[in-house]
């Protein structure tokens, strides 16, 4: 009998990025949206700034 198990990624809080101009998400590592250019280095005093 094989057993089976449920993993849960990221329990609680993410590494993930949210692209504020296209809202494409993204590890915590990537600096620049791959859909649009945007850059997602410090995203949240870029999108407080527009």
């Amino acid at each position: 009998m094989t057993k089976k198990y449920l993993v849960i990624k990221n329990r609680g809080k993410t590494n993930e990025k949210k692209c504020s101009r296209c809202g494409k998400e993204y590890d915590s590592n990537v600096n620049f949206c791959t859909v649009c250019g945007q850059d997602l280095r410090d995203s949240t005093e870029s999108s407080a700034e527009k």
